[in-house]
C-alpha cells in the first residue's frame, strides 16, 4: 500500500507552469436543457424549503482509488450553494484488526466549493471521526486533524449535536472560483511523514490559468487506507434563496485506480436525496455531466433516478 500512496507536492512543482486544456468552452444554452423560469418568477415565487439536492454516481472501477480528478463548473452560482465533486467512503479494514466493530458515518469525507450566504466563495474540506470499539468493549474515537492549509483558511472541530451531521473536522480556504470557469479538482492519498498514517491532500487549477493551488491536508488518524467509493453532489444551503437556479457541470471524471493506473469514469447515475421540495433535471452531452434545480416546482419532470454517459473523458494523469 505505501507504494501505492502518492505525493503531489514534488510533482506539481514540476507541472505548475504548463498550461492545461480547458473542458468547455462556451456556456451551456441551459434553456435548451429545461425550459428556466423567468427572472420575475424566480423572485416571487413561493417555495417550500431548500431546492432538491441532487447527487452524481460515478460508476467507479472496483477495488477502490488513490487519487481522483475532475474537471468542475458552475454557471449558475447564486450564495448558498455547495458543489461538491467529491464525497467519500474509504475502505477502513486495516482497523478490523484492532478493533471488533467500526461505527458508519453520513461518509467518510468531502470536499468542494461553496459561495456562503454572505457571497464569500470558499474550498471545504470535512472529515468526520472515525468510532471504533475494541475487543474489550472500549470506545476509541479517531480524530483527523488538518495539518497543512492554504493562508487565511479556518479549521474547527464540529459535534453533532451543533452540526446534524455527526462529529467532524473541516477546513474553509479562501479561494474566489467564480460562476461560468471551469476548474480541476485533484483529491490524492499520500503518507504523512513521522507517524505514517494516510493523509488526503486537496489541490485546485484553474483551467484557464493553469494555476494550481494546494489548499489543505488531512492526517486521517489511519494507515493504509485507500478511497471505496466517492460521488459528487449539489446542494442549496441557503436560508431564503431557495428559488435561485444552480448548476453543475462535471467533466473528465478520472480516478488513479489500485488495480492499475488512471481510469477515466464515462458512466454513473443521478439521483436526489431528503425529499426536498421544487424542480429538477440531469443528463449528460458527449463529454459532461450536468444538472440543473430551483427551488420553484412543477418546473420540469423530475426524472428521479437515472443512468446517464458520455462518450469521452480523460484517461491521462491529470497534472
Amino acid at each position: 500500500m505505501k507504494k501505492q500512496l502518492l505525493s503531489l507536492t514534488l510533482t506539481l512543482m514540476m507541472f505548475l507552469s504548463l498550461p492545461l486544456p480547458s473542458l468547455a468552452g462556451s456556456t451551456r444554452d441551459w434553456n435548451a436543457v429545461a425550459k428556466l423560469p423567468s427572472s420575475s418568477t424566480l423572485k416571487t415565487a413561493k417555495t417550500d424549503g431548500r431546492s432538491p439536492y441532487v447527487v452524481f454516481a460515478p460508476s467507479m472501477p472496483s477495488g477502490g482509488f488513490i487519487e481522483y480528478a475532475v474537471d468542475f463548473r458552475a454557471d449558475y452560482l447564486p450564495n448558498g450553494t455547495y458543489l461538491a465533486p467529491l464525497s467519500w467512503h474509504f475502505d477502513l479494514s486495516p482497523l478490523k484488526k484492532t478493533y471488533k466493530s467500526i461505527d458508519s458515518q453520513p461518509a467518510s469525507g468531502y470536499c468542494g466549493f461553496q459561495r456562503l450566504t454572505n457571497g464569500d466563495t470558499v474550498a471545504i474540506m470535512t472529515l468526520w471521526n472515525i468510532v471504533c470499539t475494541d475487543k474489550s468493549g472500549k470506545r476509541v474515537t479517531i480524530r483527523p486533524k488538518v495539518i497543512y492549509t492554504a493562508p487565511g483558511a479556518k479549521t474547527e472541530a464540529m459535534t453533532d449535536a451543533r452540526s446534524g451531521e455527526g462529529d467532524f473536522t473541516h477546513a474553509l480556504i479562501p479561494f474566489g472560483w467564480k460562476a461560468g470557469r471551469t476548474y480541476r479538482l485533484l483529491v490524492q492519498l499520500g503518507q504523512v511523514e513521522g507517524n505514517g498514517n494516510t493523509k488526503v491532500l486537496m489541490y485546485v487549477q484553474d483551467l484557464s490559468s493553469g494555476n494550481w493551488t494546494h489548499l489543505v491536508d488531512f492526517d486521517t488518524g489511519v494507515k493504509d487506507i485507500y478511497f471505496k467509493s466517492g460521488v459528487a453532489f449539489l446542494e442549496d444551503f441557503s436560508s431564503d434563496n431557495h428559488a435561485a437556479i444552480r448548476t453543475m457541470e462535471l467533466s473528465n471524471v478520472r480516478v488513479n485506480a489500485r488495480s492499475g493506473g488512471w481510469k477515466s469514469v464515462k458512466k454513473g447515475s443521478f439521483y436526489t436525496c431528503f425529499n426536498y421540495k421544487g424542480s429538477y433535471t440531469y443528463g449528460a452531452d458527449d463529454s459532461t455531466f450536468y444538472c440543473l434545480t430551483t427551488g420553484v416546482q412543477k418546473c420540469w419532470n423530475n426524472p428521479g433516478q437515472k443512468s446517464v454517459s458520455v462518450k469521452s473523458g480523460a484517461k491521462s494523469r491529470p497534472y
